[in-house]
């Protein structure tokens, strides 16, 4: 039987201390068995270190460690009338840990309550984001997103409440058709959720996390890749003909329309397209990577006509974009697709063809969708390998363009490539016929 610890008096524990080679000691005081007065030193030699209680017993077939306070706050007398109710328990069949794990646990969860989503993320907005952000329209978009597609749902319910049905119940409907959009929302709130935990709103795992998400929806990456797809494309043959009325049009975002053609760039990529990234010297546009999908700085190589739209183009004071609206700022981001509609609109009633992807159930081309035209085009160059052209996209996806890039960006053979196309889009093309195998045969007469 183990030998019992004589009962000490409040005077005598309080003269208790760490032992002095600086370790922690931990000193039975009697009462009650098990009860210890835990004294550890302080990391600061002016400090005298700090004593809490303990209570060492045994709950099922594990011994356990569990506090009762720290001293003096807790007195001796109190200590051991915490330790005799806590044997009481275990005697009962209560365990003490899991019971104060679980009253824990509820206080949070009526916390949570307490707390809505709206709230959390209002807050979590204000404290985190706000002072990291350097964009103000990216903070913007941060709110409106959880505006439209969240608040309406789970704004108000407590966060310490939401589940995962919850989550997808919010992003199934906008999912599918507005895949880039979801995943965003998806990652905002896990972030809201997140910040909720850690600030002890939430007791439960993150709802939102993709892990809990994806079983119960489908791919997003495979949904991105078949929207990629499906943007409506001009076919090579009839890029000529667009070209030709293009040049007709001398609004700005025409004029950004043709430029964005020329270069094979995203509509988003002209619309903020800046003085500053131009080379005229070298003829050379470099894209920031901030402005990239690919997240690395892109050089695309000009051909003869879009250098002739930078010379013409008139600079807007105080304003470093290319293409400026009317009013200043950035050109809509809808403009380009309602020239080409225009266009369109035009060529039908004319009793033309207009501009469609016969590949895409008639739809009409976008901006966007030149990106595959020129692609298109330039499998044709026989003479040009496929990571060329794949540079001039910015797309890095295949190891052998990956080691292009790493070597050089291909930038001399691309900007052979760009001058081809610049000089394809001058000048109509029979069908079936190589822009390769005809000048050759120019070249021959």
């Amino acid at each position: 039987m183990p030998k019992k610890a004589p009962e000490m008096s409040a005077a005598q524990v309080r003269r208790l201390t760490h032992g002095e080679d600086g370790k922690p000691r931990y000193h039975a005081v009697g009462g009650v068995a098990g009860l210890l007065l835990q004294c550890r030193p302080s990391v600061s030699e002016t400090a005298t270190g700090s004593r809490s209680w303990i209570l060492r017993t045994v709950v099922g077939a594990k011994r356990r460690d569990i506090g009762l306070g720290g001293y003096p706050d807790v007195g001796l007398s109190e200590a051991r009338e915490a330790a005799r109710e806590v044997k009481a328990k275990i005697k009962a069949g209560v365990d003490p840990v899991a019971e104060r794990k679980q009253a824990r646990q509820e206080l949070i969860r009526n916390q949570g309550k307490a707390m809505t989503f709206e709230q959390a993320a209002r807050t979590y907005i204000e404290e985190i984001k706000a002072p990291v952000l350097k964009s103000q329209k990216h903070l913007a978009q941060w709110e409106k997103t959880l505006e439209d597609y969240v608040f309406p749902s789970i704004g108000k319910m407590g966060v310490g409440d939401i589940e995962t049905a919850h989550i997808v119940g919010v992003l199934q409907p906008i999912w599918k058709d507005k895949t880039e959009t979801a995943t965003r929302v998806r990652g905002r709130i896990a972030n809201v959720i997140d910040w909720a935990i850690s600030a002890g709103f939430r007791a439960s795992a993150n709802p939102a996390a993709l892990v809990s998400v994806k079983p119960l929806l489908a791919d997003a990456t495979k949904l991105k890749k078949a929207k990629r797809r499906n943007q409506p494309a001009l076919s090579v043959d009839d890029a000529f003909r667009f070209l030709q009325e293009l040049r007709g049009r001398d609004t700005v975002t025409a004029v950004a329309l043709r430029f964005g053609i020329l270069t094979a760039s995203r509509p988003g990529e002209i619309r903020h397209a800046e003085w500053c990234e131009i080379d005229l010297k070298n003829r050379r546009w470099t894209i920031p990577a901030n402005r990239m999908k690919a997240g690395r700085a892109h050089v695309v190589a000009l051909c003869d006509e879009a250098m002739k739209i930078l010379e013409n183009i008139p600079h807007m004071a105080d304003s470093n974009l290319i293409f400026n609206a009317a009013k200043g700022g950035e050109i809509s981001a809808n403009g380009m697709r309602n020239v080409i509609q225009r266009m369109h609109d035009n060529a039908v009633a004319k009793g033309g063809l207009g501009y469609t992807d016969p590949k895409q159930n008639d739809a009409v081309i976008t901006a966007h969708g030149f990106r595959s035209t020129f692609a298109e085009w330039a499998r044709r160059q026989r003479d040009f390998a496929d990571e060329v052209s794949e540079l001039a996209l910015a797309h890095v996806n295949s190891d052998t363009t990956r080691a292009a890039y790493k070597r050089d960006e291909l930038i001399d053979q691309r900007t052979l490539l760009m001058a081809r196309w610049g000089d394809f889009l001058k000048k109509p093309i029979a069908d079936g016929v190589n822009v390769v195998e005809m000048q050759r045969a120019q070249a021959q007469a």
